[in-house]
């Protein structure tokens, strides 16, 4: 991690539902990786597309937008 403030939870593009969130949880779906992998798997793939965009609020990337 690069820095404390590049982090999934401070990033636009991590999504983590309002149900998840009041239980506390601690990883979204990273829209950028889920919506990339939704082009390059066939559709009955799609699943797979999410578990791979599965990421900690704590993960950094070099994507990461505010």
């Amino acid at each position: 991690m690069e820095s404390g403030e590049k982090i999934c939870k401070n990033c636009k593009h991590l999504f983590i539902s309002g149900m998840l969130k009041s239980w506390g949880e601690t990883s979204g779906y990273c829209n950028l990786i889920n919506l990339s992998n939704r082009q390059k798997f066939k559709h009955n793939d799609i699943p797979k597309a999410k578990v791979e965009s599965i990421k900690s609020v704590t993960d950094s990337c070099d994507k990461f937008e505010k």
